[in-house]
């Protein structure tokens, strides 16, 4: 059999839904750049700050745009 026959077929919502895996989110740069700065030895203090003015970010854009979905 094919792989292609033993793959469960998906719905166009489904797949209109979630963001295909080359798609590069806002959340998805967050997490290459957060973890990038880990390996290159940031201080814990900066990565909590990471953390903090990104949740910030977020919701300064939600309260402001809430038509916007950005993760």
């Amino acid at each position: 059999m094919s792989s292609s026959v033993l793959e469960p077929l998906q719905t166009e919502a489904k797949r209109e839904s979630a963001p295909e895996a080359n798609t590069l989110t806002l959340e998805r740069l967050f997490n290459r750049y957060y973890t990038a700065r880990q390996v290159a030895g940031a201080a814990g203090r900066t990565l909590h700050d990471y953390i903090k003015h990104m949740e910030w970010f977020r919701r300064i854009v939600q309260i402001d745009n809430s038509y916007i979905s950005l993760f």
